[in-house]
């Protein structure tokens, strides 16, 4: 809004405001014009920059107040008509805005609208054709004027009446837009009764917990925050930007006030439902479960985007979207799909948005960002209700109250190798949401009679909805789908791949840290036989910016070849391949001698599948895990040794204690993060077992993320059932 220090009612003054908000502003921005008795005549290259116009026709804090009707008449005829007249017009002032507007023939938009009168105007207006749209501030929706103390509720306009907010909720069909008349001024200049309320942050969560209490529909919320806004004021499209949210998720307002500087809300102490996880903007994340990742300036000014904008809008008098508006109870937007910025993760997702929904699980390349978001968001909500003890509906039970019968999900547990983690996490999973659980070993079963894997396949799926399948043999798990007609999902197959560990690696690395772009990651131990980074290196691919440290004892357990190559391609076995759906991240592979570095395939599937990679291989490791943001360590396997020697030399060469964590990364005090200091570095995984590759005095250390590594595995892997057999 124009009401600014100084406000902005000129080429000058734009240049100014614009340039501030281009250095500090974290989100995209749009910029108001200020009327003013005196600059009728706007010129056509500014026009070009703004959004619209802002009359003030009321008192408020700011100086641009216009009483002259004539001023509100030049304006009205000399404003350009492809952009919208907005105007803070109070009861009487009301009625005479809207004579102007339709005696000038265009379209005006009423801000913050607050009584009955109000809203009962605007609404036998649009009734009669008139040219007009609105919006409603959620203080005025949330508030009334007995909620808080004097000085503490100014603010324009003032809150009314319960009776006020009982007609406003009963007409929201006739309210446009949600809108938050954010002003977050301080607790001392509230006491000198300064007016306005801070609104941004606390706005989503009141609709959605009115949603849950049925005030108001998904489909209305979407409309009034995002399509009706788009129209009215001709935004242009942004490409790769929405929220993500955990709509279950019931929370305490804060007294703080949250991330608002002014440090108090008038919302404080209200539960509420619904909560925003995450928050992307042209495809970079910007805000990730509290923590601001973008920097101040990261946001643009939306008039300056450079793509195609939308063609038409409410000025243009869409007549289907006046028929609409003026239907009373018809919404604009047909689905939430179809319209909304909005991912939640309360989401169910049936078979036909659901990409895995009977699909076998057997590589990392299979997952796009857009898939491992859908398995992040779905893990989250799993975390959710396993933390807060939290009934889980019978997801795989599947209960007849008719029959009474049991009619649920059954999962074939097939491990060939030993496996703490891996095969309970799974188990544990799948029992949490209802289903039951059949397990086969190598030892116990037919196997020791020479039954193939193909038929064990066959046997298993006759018995279960899906496979998980653990095996030393590389390949296996293809082996296994190419003859499933269940869903196959690869819990490890000898040194290939692991995808369901680099899932939740990649899901440890967000909730350590907030972010997976441009992070420095070590890989250090045994790369040439790690499945599991094999896997994540891949899979960071999806992102970009990354660098990593390869770290081997030896040059023959180096990264292999192929792996490095992929992620210079796309972007380290399962982890260095999953990597590459993220971008600026720099892999350092340490391995205590060249026979252990990462495999030259790795290598070459990351240079070949990410952005913005950087790698790097280390004997050293004191200089592979210098300054990373995490360092993953990985065992020297015993059992992919065919020489007891050899395994001799390298075992213990590479231990993490505290001493060498702390030297690891210097502190520095000029890292940006809009909360405050940034978690201690670097934290340190493990996929498990260890050996003695990390001291147990690091266990207490803040930075040992293994042992939450290893508890992710369940939500994730609840995420991915729940998702594979396509079931809410």
């Amino acid at each position: 809004m124009p009401n600014t220090n100084p406000p902005l009612t000129d080429e000058d003054s734009y240049e100014k405001i614009n340039k501030l908000a281009s250095e500090n502003s974290l989100a995209d921005y749009g910029l108001f014009y200020g009327a003013t008795t005196t600059n009728f005549n706007i010129s056509k290259e500014l026009s070009k920059k703004i959004i619209g116009m802002k009359m003030y026709l009321n008192e408020t804090f700011s100086t641009l107040k216009l009483t002259n009707i004539s001023d509100w008449q030049k304006h009205f005829e000399t404003f350009p008509k492809n952009l919208p007249i907005v105007c803070h017009a109070e009861k009487q002032t009301l009625a005479a805005i809207l004579t102007i507007a339709r005696l000038s023939n265009r379209h005006v938009h009423i801000c913050h609208i607050s009584t009955a009168d109000e809203i009962l105007l605007i609404k036998k207006a649009k009734l009669d054709g008139w040219n007009i749209t609105c919006e409603i501030c959620p203080h005025h929706l949330f508030l009334t004027n007995d909620d808080l103390p004097d000085g503490w509720k100014e603010v324009r306009p003032k809150l009314e009446t319960s009776e006020d907010v009982k007609i406003l909720w009963e007409n929201l069909d006739f309210i446009d837009c949600f809108a938050t008349d954010h002003a977050p001024h301080t607790k001392e200049e509230k006491l000198m009764g300064t007016p306005g309320f801070p609104g941004v942050e606390y706005m989503l969560p009141l609709f959605l917990t009115a949603v849950k209490e049925n005030k108001l529909t998904m489909e209305q919320l979407v409309e009034k925050l995002y399509t009706n806004p788009k129209k009215i004021f001709n935004l242009p499209d942004q490409a790769d930007t929405y929220i993500e949210i955990a709509m279950d998720e019931e929370w305490i307002i804060p007294d703080d006030g949250g991330h608002s500087k002014c440090k108090w809300t008038p919302y404080n102490g209200r539960k509420v439902v619904g909560k925003v996880r995450n928050v992307v903007i042209r495809g970079e994340e910007v805000y990730i479960d509290g923590n601001f990742i973008a920097k101040p300036g990261f946001g643009k000014n939306v008039k300056l985007f450079t793509e195609k904008i939308v063609k038409k809008n409410i000025l243009e008098r869409d007549d289907s979207f006046e028929k609409q508006r003026r239907a009373s109870g018809d919404s604009i937007s047909p689905t939430v799909q179809d319209l909304s910025p909005i991912r939640q993760l309360g989401r169910s997702h049936s078979p036909k948005d659901n990409p895995l929904f009977g699909k076998h699980v057997i590589k990392v390349e299979m997952f796009t960002k857009e898939i491992i978001h859908l398995i992040m968001e779905e893990a989250d909500r799993c975390r959710v209700n396993v933390e807060t003890k939290r009934r889980i509906h019978k997801t795989l039970a599947g209960y007849s109250m008719a029959s009474m019968f049991y009619e649920g999900y059954s999962m074939a547990s097939m491990f060939y190798e030993v496996s703490t983690r891996t095969r309970c996490s799974f188990d544990f999973a799948m029992q949490r949401l209802g289903g039951v659980v059949g397990n086969m070993d190598s030892v116990s079963s037919s196997v020791q009679k020479g039954e193939t894997l193909e038929d064990s396949i066959a046997m298993m799926e006759s018995y279960a909805d899906v496979i998980v399948l653990r095996h030393p043999e590389v390949g296996a798990a293809e082996k296994a789908a190419m003859v499933a007609r269940k869903p196959v999902i690869n819990a490890g197959d000898g040194t290939g791949q692991h995808p369901t560990q680099a899932l939740l690696d990649l899901y440890t690395i967000r909730s350590e840290l907030s972010t997976i772009n441009k992070l420095t990651i070590a890989m250090v131990g045994d790369l040439k036989n790690g499945r599991t980074v094999h896997s994540l290196a891949k899979i960071l691919c999806c992102y970009k910016d990354i660098t990593l440290h390869y770290v081997s004892p030896t040059k023959d357990l180096a990264m292999p070849k192929e792996i490095v190559d992929y992620v210079n391609k796309n972007s380290i076995h399962s982890l260095a391949k999953i990597l590459c759906c993220y971008k600026d991240i720099t892999l350092h592979y340490v391995s205590p001698t060249k026979d252990l570095a990462m495999p030259k395939e790795i290598i070459d599937y990351v240079n070949k599948n990410s952005s913005g990679f950087v790698q790097k291989e280390f004997t050293n490791l004191i200089e592979g895990i210098q300054n990373v943001d995490v360092i993953y360590m990985t065992r020297v396997q015993k059992e992919r040794f065919a020489n007891p020697n050899d395994y001799e030399k390298v075992k213990g060469k590479f231990v993490i204690t505290p001493q060498i964590l702390d030297e690891a990364h210097e502190a520095k005090t000029d890292d940006y993060n809009v909360l405050g200091t940034k978690n201690k570095l670097p934290i340190l995984m493990h996929p498990l077992p260890r050996v003695d590759e990390i001291s147990r005095e690091v266990d207490a250390d803040e930075r040992a993320a293994y042992f939450r590594q290893a508890q992710n595995g369940l939500y994730v892997r609840m995420a991915l059932l729940k998702l594979v057999l396509g079931v809410d």
